[in-house]
């Protein structure tokens, strides 16, 4: 992944590496002074770009509500006390990690709601989370990607988005 500039952004619309549709809309405005009509075909380029591909990305960054939401699973499972079945179904967990996941938890819960949680943090969390026997395996591979990533964000990184004004001045307008 590469990251945004404005040169990438006119090459990628002009390329449209994506097969969103670009071209149609470009032309409708090729040689336009309606700024106007001008500004609507921009928003809608944007949009186009900024919706969900379907993708998978690894994510440099979780949201608090993110975070909160992808160890639901650990909540359950030490809410259930020491002795609780662990995340492998087999094994209990112990006092001790029940209470290391209580402080950990409480922790993020008290963050405020736009905090970005970087990877490096979260991956040594999640990687004890594992030893810890409160996420699977799966479970936290699955928190360290950004399932149905924006198409700017497959292009050029986790929380790009790109605006209509951009769009513009990449089209010349």
């Amino acid at each position: 992944m590469t990251a945004f500039t404005q040169a990438l952004l006119t090459t990628y619309l002009n390329t449209d590496p994506n097969s969103l549709g670009l071209a149609p809309l470009i032309a409708s405005i090729s040689g336009n002074v309606n700024q106007n009509q001008i500004q609507v075909v921009c928003q809608e380029i944007a949009n186009l770009i900024n919706t969900g591909s379907g993708t998978s990305i690894s994510a440099t960054y979780i949201t608090k509500n993110n975070m909160i939401f992808g160890t639901l699973s650990i909540g359950i499972i030490i809410n259930q006390g020491a002795g609780a079945i662990g995340a492998d179904g087999v094994h209990t967990i112990t006092a001790v990690v029940v209470a290391r996941w209580n402080a950990v938890l409480n922790g993020f819960y008290h963050l405020d709601d736009g905090t970005q949680i970087q990877f490096a943090l979260f991956n040594t969390l999640s990687l004890n989370a594992v030893g810890d026997n409160v996420l699977t395996e799966a479970q936290a591979t699955a928190l360290a990607q950004e399932t149905n990533a924006t198409w700017a964000e497959v292009q050029w990184g986790q929380g790009t988005v790109v605006s209509a004004s951009q769009v513009q001045a990449a089209l010349g307008h």
